[in-house]
């Protein structure tokens, strides 16, 4: 079953610390895999970044520029929860690394 997820630090994200750095390190593997033609990078309007992994799991950011840093407005995600996927792999390891809560979006 495929499954929408919000992502989100434990303060508000203009609170986060480390926004600007889990914003780049996001941008730069994820850009690495798209480089390897293993995942797909959609920029439907500025400020917004889609990847995409061969499954169709993705991960979407807003962002916007904050001085020298881009930092994270939002961050979800859409994965199949039946399979293992490359996307979760990759989403796990920013939620381990900088606490992240991972909630399941609410149907509207």
């Amino acid at each position: 079953m495929f499954r929408h997820f919000d992502i989100r630090p434990e303060a508000s994200w203009g609170e986060y610390a480390r926004n600007g750095v889990l914003a780049d390190r996001i941008y730069d593997l994820a850009l690495a895999r798209v480089n390897e033609q293993d995942w797909a990078y959609i920029n439907p309007a500025s400020g917004i970044g889609i990847f995409e992994d061969a499954a169709g799991n993705y991960l979407c950011l807003e962002t916007a520029d904050k001085g020298a840093a881009n930092v994270i407005q939002s961050m979800h995600c859409g994965l199949d929860d039946e399979a293992p996927s490359e996307m979760k792999t990759f989403i796990d390891q920013f939620v381990a690394d900088f606490d992240l809560i991972v909630a399941l979006k609410e149907d509207t």
